[in-house]
């Protein structure tokens, strides 16, 4: 097994799916698992995340009920060129600092979030793979695919949980945007991944599928 070493490019790694679709829960429990990761003579490997809801474009100049009205669903609410040129200076071992979105004002925050450099980059996100950009840039990328009932449930739970939302202004958002923006941009997408998983089957299942694929690239 070979080790990644200062002079070798980061592998970059894109987790993608519907919103709701379990990204999070595969790229913390990845991160784990390559972290604790150590065959006999390797060294640890370190892990960095990069989500790319992070990179909601600023909408200070408009008022808070004029961006609630916003699709952020869509390509065009995300700055992908910033992204862009973040994984580049990640790959070249630089470390960034990306912006902190603040989900109750629907803008970006004034904070940053420092990254450093790791062995391994894993970008999620659910419009990843609509970016030629973003897809020239990657190692290898996995899809989850997870039914839209069961996304939508999610996310009711976490944004009413987590961000402040009603369930009436979730399923809203969820039938005006995120359901017609996944057949639009997301679903299409699929073909471009190395990798299905189901998002609906046990965390770690999808975590040894993607495990596996990933330590074959470090051979």
């Amino acid at each position: 097994m070979a080790t990644l070493t200062a002079t070798r490019a980061p592998l970059l790694i894109a987790i993608t799916g519907p919103s709701g679709s379990g990204k999070s829960l595969l790229t913390s429990g990845l991160k784990t698992a390559l972290e604790t990761h150590r065959p006999i003579g390797s060294a640890q490997l370190s892990v960095a995340i990069v989500p790319e809801d992070a990179y909601y474009h600023s909408q200070e100049h408009l008022t808070l009920k004029e961006r609630a009205n916003l699709n952020f669903d869509h390509p065009d609410s995300l700055d992908h060129d910033l992204l862009s040129n973040d994984l580049k200076r990640l790959k070249s071992r630089s470390p960034v600092a990306i912006p902190v979105y603040d989900y109750a004002r629907h803008t970006r925050s004034n904070e940053t979030h420092a990254v450093s450099p790791a062995d391994i980059i894993l970008v999620e996100g659910c419009l990843l793979l609509s970016q030629e950009i973003i897809r020239e840039q990657v190692d290898y990328s996995i899809f989850i695919q997870t039914d839209l009932s069961v996304c939508l449930a999610r996310r009711v739970a976490r944004d009413t949980e987590e961000r402040g939302r009603t369930i009436e202004s979730v399923h809203q958002q969820f039938e005006s945007t995120v359901r017609p923006m996944y057949y639009a941009f997301q679903e299409p997408c699929a073909k471009h991944a190395g990798l299905i998983v189901n998002g609906e089957q046990e965390p770690s299942r999808a975590i040894n599928a993607t495990m596996e694929k990933i330590l074959a690239l470090l051979t």
